[in-house]
């Protein structure tokens, strides 16, 4: 990662790899990494999926089991947007990423098959 580039080629700088992490909130991770436009494009996803969870999860037209389904996507997904905050675990760690992946595949499946027809 950039952060762990730069401080790495610091001449005077002699840690092991495990003894310097990058910042530990998300955003700011992304917002150096990627600059203001990565951010944007980042806070748009995140915007578009807590949007889209609320309003299957509110929708009266929805099946109730498919409401509940879409509250607990939502419980869980604004859980990591507030441990974001807090922890770069959601951005640096391939486990993350993995539960992350799981869960887009559940919010796949409930807008694609639902929504779409």
């Amino acid at each position: 990662y950039f952060v762990n580039s730069i401080i790495s080629h610091k001449a005077d700088l002699v840690l092991s790899p495990w003894n310097y992490q990058p910042v530990h909130n998300v955003f700011i991770l992304i917002l150096a990494e990627l600059g203001i436009p990565g951010l944007i494009l980042f806070l748009a996803a995140i915007s578009f999926l807590l949007k889209k969870l609320y309003l299957i999860s509110t929708n009266q037209i929805i099946l109730s089991a498919d409401q509940y389904f879409a509250k607990i996507l939502l419980t869980i997904f604004s859980g990591f947007v507030i441990i974001s905050f807090f922890d770069h675990y959601f951005y640096t760690s391939f486990s993350a990423h993995i539960l992350l992946v799981i869960m887009l595949y559940f919010f796949h499946d409930l807008l694609g098959l639902r929504l779409l027809k």
